[in-house]
């Protein structure tokens, strides 16, 4: 029985081979043509490449943008296709749906503002509850 010696490109840093996502060869491969593909034509998102033209599944997909070989294409592809949200092709009123999934820096932006937010909130309702609390309280002083 011949076996195949292992490429230590088609391993993970961990030693285990790659078992949701191609080697890395075919990995920048597919970076190089998500590219190319974006060059020329004009996408609104990424799945009508990968899903589309490549039938690549999304659980696959998903793994993929996590190599570090393919992560500088992808984030490439992400501002290019940002560029259609900007530019008008995407109608303004859902254009602002697809900015924080395209910008990062959006996406963090409004997490971080909606959790200020919560807990804005969660202080006030406390302190309304406090408050209400104090009044029972009053009332149960006077009456006495």
């Amino acid at each position: 029985m011949v076996t195949k010696k292992k490429d230590p490109k088609d391993l993970l840093k961990e030693g285990r081979k790659r078992t949701t996502t191609p080697p890395e060869s075919e990995t920048v491969k597919l970076g190089k043509e998500l590219l190319e593909w974006l060059s020329k034509n004009k996408a609104t998102h990424l799945s009508e490449w990968y899903s589309i033209v490549k039938m690549i599944p999304r659980s696959q997909w998903k793994a993929m943008t996590q190599v570090p070989e393919f992560l500088p294409f992808y984030e490439k592809a992400l501002a290019i296709v940002a560029q259609t949200v900007r530019d008008g092709t995407i109608n303004p009123s859902i254009a602002h749906r697809f900015l924080s999934l395209y910008h990062q820096d959006v996406r963090e932006h409004e997490r971080e503002e909606k959790e200020f937010e919560a807990r804005l909130n969660e202080n006030q309702n406390k302190l309304d509850v406090d408050a209400a609390a104090f009044k029972v309280l009053d009332r149960i002083l006077e009456n006495k």
